[in-house]
């Protein structure tokens, strides 16, 4: 299976990849702006934000929400994801993550953010580019043709970097 996050996400995914309970179902990782060398945030925040994201997908409080989860629409729980993110940008500070609203598509939920700038054309382009590579990969193993990652290979690891206002470009 495919296991993934972003930010402390990732560091969920790398403990199931790494685990010897778990590592043997796992065939590809894919971390995003992972936190590593921070500590990981507070238990009570934490569960807040998660109960607000069952929330807003609609799961009642008390149920099953394994079972509730697997019943929505697969494609519901980005989208509802990329909602809560805006939700929570509009009352802390910028997104840390630049490359969310590029997964998302959630550029205009972070008007001052000194990361993204004003968003170009181009910069939605590649937006579209890199959710449609991570969803590749996630379903696949495979990004457009990228070949797999192969230990101590920097060459493989795939980047994304700009600059203000232009949105990230492949390096």
């Amino acid at each position: 299976m495919t296991v993934g996050g972003q930010s402390a996400g990732a560091y969920s995914a790398l403990s199931l990849a790494l685990d010897p309970r778990t590592a043997e179902l796992v065939t590809r990782v894919l971390l995003e702006s992972g936190p590593f060398g921070l500590p990981p945030q507070d238990p009570q925040h934490a569960a807040e934000n998660a109960e607000t994201y069952l929330r807003l997908l609609g799961v009642q409080p008390g149920a099953d929400c394994a079972k509730a989860l697997r019943a929505l629409p697969v494609e519901q729980l980005p989208a509802t994801y990329g909602d809560l993110s805006g939700r929570l940008a509009r009352r802390a500070v910028p997104p840390r993550c630049g490359e969310l609203p590029y997964l998302f598509g959630t550029f205009d939920a972070y008007p001052t953010s000194p990361m993204l700038g004003r968003p170009t054309d181009a910069g939605r382009v590649l937006g579209r580019t890199f959710a449609t590579a991570v969803a590749a990969f996630v379903t696949t193993g495979s990004a457009d043709g990228w070949l797999p990652y192969a230990p101590a290979t920097a060459a493989r690891v795939r980047h994304l970097g700009g600059t203000a206002g232009q949105g990230p470009r492949p390096r």
